[in-house]
């Protein structure tokens, strides 16, 4: 039986120890705070939604083995929101350069600082990398990238809960990083560009 929560410290207690009561309780009082914090960062509200339920995924792999004080639970959200707001903005505008540049004729090792990958190569680790993901996991990452396709949407298709298609988007993700992590640069290429 579960320890009733009654205070905020027994709340971050729970929570820093991975309690499900306890995540739930602190995402229904939080999501809407960090979800307003991150719209008024990248002004989208899909995009601040993403953000939010990615903070939030990130915690849960974490399995309460992060550690936060009473006085800080609000900080640390907030500032994973902005930490999680402001990368995807820098992939926005790191995306629009690449495609102008693209669309200007350069290659894909010309654009990037190392150079030291030809495209065909980076293309077929990302393949490769993507082909050895779970059926369902690949799915849902080709249908949110490739058709750019909402969670919801893609729950939709599949039918399956939103949930698993966080679930299986976050898996998908952590594999690829995993996969391609000395691609660092290409690997954010990959990802969000090529179809």
């Amino acid at each position: 039986m579960q320890v009733p929560i009654t205070s905020e410290e027994d709340i971050v207690k729970l929570f820093n120890k991975g309690d499900r009561q306890a995540f739930q309780y602190v995402y229904r009082k939080y999501y809407k705070l960090m979800f307003r914090y991150s719209c008024s960062i990248v002004n989208e509200a899909e995009a601040a939604d993403e953000i939010v339920q990615n903070v939030f995924l990130r915690i849960l792999e974490k399995n309460g083995t992060i550690t936060i004080s009473r006085n800080s639970l609000a900080a640390y959200l907030l500032r994973s929101v902005r930490n999680q707001s402001m990368n995807y903005i820098n992939r926005r505008k790191f995306e629009r350069e690449y495609l102008e540049r693209r669309n200007a004729g350069e290659t894909v090792a010309s654009i990037l600082p190392s150079g030291r990958l030809e495209e065909k190569e980076l293309e077929r680790e990302y393949i490769e990398a993507l082909n050895e993901l779970p059926e369902q996991c690949r799915t849902v990452f080709q249908l949110s990238r490739s058709e750019e396709l909402t969670y919801k949407e893609i729950a939709g298709k599949l039918n399956i809960s939103v949930k698993t298609v966080e679930t299986q988007m976050g898996r998908a993700l952590r594999k690829l990083r995993i996969k391609l992590a000395e691609f660092l640069v290409l690997v954010m290429i990959l990802i969000w560009l090529i179809e």
